[in-house]
């Protein structure tokens, strides 16, 4: 029996192979890379993001600057999505996240090795993004217990696990991407700890455990100031606020209160 092929996906095909301008496969090319980018910190418009995809050039402004890491994930982020386009029909595998990582880093400054970087392994986890929204709401509740906990005070995440630093971005050793579990199981009673991992865990396809990692080659160095374990990596990161005081913490607020994460998990519920 023929397997059945959506119709999106035959016109995201059709469209992809005609490289046709003005259709669905457009579209969701410029939009899904100029706001995927724009949420990992690219100064990009999105018209430079469409004018890049509709003619591999572009245009600035003779006062301008342009990150080169911007314009080469752009790239590769096409190319990412026309491996989706193509591999639709397979199943979601921690192999193929693998593969449209090593892709979307390719030849950036700060680009991952899908092998093991002097003996250490690198964190990588598949999300099914149909159980997001219940993640939210799940955040949403435990939130507002850990900001009673808090008593109004920002968080002390000293040890907590991170993922993202912006040295390489803001000139500042900030750190903004926590684990998501080890943060709420930190801060949250144990009830709502195991009620809001429940959500979590229906969402996480897969995981992959690290014990040390770096995650820009600009700084060549491991993380050291925490102490991963695999009950402590949960697979999915988490912004904290803050004292926006501090380094480049209002900067990036701004750029986090602008995106749909902020208000579905009641972020601006709490005062961050």
């Amino acid at each position: 029996m023929e397997e059945y092929i959506t119709p999106l996906l035959a016109t995201l095909r059709e469209q992809k192979e005609m490289k046709m301008k003005g259709g669905i496969y457009h579209k969701t090319q410029i939009d899904l890379t100029y706001n995927s980018n724009h949420i990992e910190g690219s100064r990009l418009t999105h018209d430079q993001t469409r004018y890049i995809f509709e003619t591999n050039t572009i245009g600035v402004t003779a006062d301008e600057t342009i990150n080169v890491n911007d314009i080469v994930e752009t790239v590769n982020h096409f190319r990412c999505i026309d491996l989706i386009i193509d591999k639709a029909e397979e199943p979601l595998s921690e192999e193929l996240a693998k593969t449209l990582h090593g892709i979307l880093k390719s030849g950036t400054s700060n680009s991952y090795h899908a092998q093991q970087v002097s003996g250490r392994t690198l964190p990588m986890s598949v999300v099914r993004t149909s159980e997001m929204t219940a993640v939210a709401q799940a955040t949403r509740n435990v939130l507002t217990g850990i900001k009673s906990r808090l008593g109004g005070n920002y968080a002390d995440l000293t040890g907590l696990i991170h993922y993202y630093n912006t040295g390489a971005i803001f000139n500042a050793d900030d750190n903004f991407f926590y684990d998501a579990g080890d943060f709420v199981r930190k801060y949250a009673s144990a009830g709502d700890y195991q009620a809001w991992r429940q959500a979590l865990e229906r969402a996480v396809v897969s995981k992959n455990f690290a014990a040390m990692w770096n995650t820009n080659k600009l700084w060549s160095t491991f993380y050291t100031d925490f102490t991963a374990t695999e009950d402590r990596c949960h697979g999915v990161s988490m912004y904290v606020a803050q004292d926006p005081a501090r380094g480049s913490y209002a900067r990036y607020h701004k750029s986090i209160k602008q995106m749909q994460w902020y208000t579905a998990a009641g972020l601006n519920t709490i005062g961050w």
